[in-house]
């Protein structure tokens, strides 16, 4: 990664080996809160665990996860394509990451791409790229989204089901190591309430959009935060799958 030095923490900052919310961040993440509090709770294990040697960070953007994956990890190589909205002076690289990767074959040892997948529109292609460049035996830490808003116009193209990456996984030389759900139902209703109600003004203003969000907002946080129970598990935000490399 270039320029190590002037990197600083984004929305998650490091605490007792697990993520917090940057308080700098806190307004600004509010509209997303919900998916980002899931992500903190499953990616330190998923990184710990994963991530070492050589590391590809693939569809990068600012690089939210070095702050911690960089105790565990030789090298990090930080790749994005020249589309992204978080242009930043980290990049190693900047390539067509829908296109073939600009790397030998078994270069790295371990590959993180988190919500990247949405926007490159022939997701095959990516998926065998990394085969290709990762080692044998090597892992592969994917995420995309599932019941979620359209973001990053005009590059967001697909959500991907837990069957795509089973399938893509097997025809692509992968192994299914572990697959996570993203939240249930119940959040993905509590975030479209809570994007609905920081996205537009008027619903400020409005009984009913206040009773919406707080009332989701309560039962998210009852039910799956507090109880951790499952309500709806077949309409989660989205996916984290590792995939071994066969």
């Amino acid at each position: 990664m270039r320029n190590k030095e002037k990197w600083k923490p984004g929305k998650y900052i490091i605490k007792n080996d697990s993520f917090e919310i940057n308080p700098e961040y806190k307004d600004k993440l509010s509209p997303s809160y919900i998916p980002i509090n899931i992500a903190k709770l499953i990616y330190p294990k998923l990184l710990k665990k994963y991530l070492n040697g050589k590391m590809l960070d693939l569809g990068c953007g600012n690089v939210p996860y070095y702050g911690y994956y960089k105790d565990f990890v030789d090298e990090n190589i930080c790749v994005d394509w020249e589309n992204t909205l978080h242009k930043n002076e980290f990049l190693d690289c900047v390539c067509d990451i829908s296109q073939k990767l600009p790397f030998k074959d078994c270069e790295f040892d371990s590959i993180l791409s988190s919500a990247v997948l949405e926007h490159i529109y022939n997701p095959q292609s990516l998926i065998q790229e990394c085969n290709r460049v990762l080692k044998p035996g090597g892992y592969l830490i994917m995420s995309s989204n599932f019941s979620y808003w359209e973001h990053e116009a005009p590059f967001d193209y697909f959500r991907h089901t837990q069957y795509f990456f089973r399938r893509a996984a097997e025809e692509n030389g992968f192994v299914i190591q572990e697959l996570h759900k993203n939240g249930d139902g119940l959040c993905s209703i509590a975030d479209m309430a809570r994007k609905i109600y920081f996205r537009n003004k008027n619903c400020h203003k409005d009984l009913l959009f206040k009773l919406l969000f707080y009332l989701t907002d309560y039962l998210v946080h009852k039910y799956y935060f507090t109880k951790q129970e499952s309500i709806l598990p077949e309409q989660p935000l989205g996916y984290i799958v590792v995939m071994r490399k066969l």
